[in-house]
């Protein structure tokens, strides 16, 4: 099942307290799955998400956050996907 993101406006409430990094990891993710599908939100994707586009964890946490952090944001991000918004159907 592919994710149709057009009528969300992402960065209302997504965006907001998040750093310029975390927002980048996030239009990466929702990228990801533009492309492959919603499968790709499932929590096991995290890690192969981090690798992919920080070829290692320790730079994923340098620029992110700790693991914790890192994964709140990304479980965090994904309620707002779901959320109704006023005036969106």
């Amino acid at each position: 099942m592919r994710l149709d993101l057009t009528p969300f406006v992402l960065c209302d409430p997504i965006c907001s307290g998040l750093t310029d990094k975390q927002q980048a990891f996030i239009d990466f993710v929702l990228g990801q799955c533009v492309q492959q599908g919603v499968e790709e939100l499932d929590q096991d994707k995290l890690s192969p998400f981090l690798r992919l586009r920080y070829n290692a964890f320790e730079d994923a946490f340098a620029e992110l956050g700790r693991p914790d952090q890192v994964r709140a944001l990304f479980v965090g991000f994904q309620r707002h996907l779901y959320e109704r918004r006023p005036g969106v159907n």
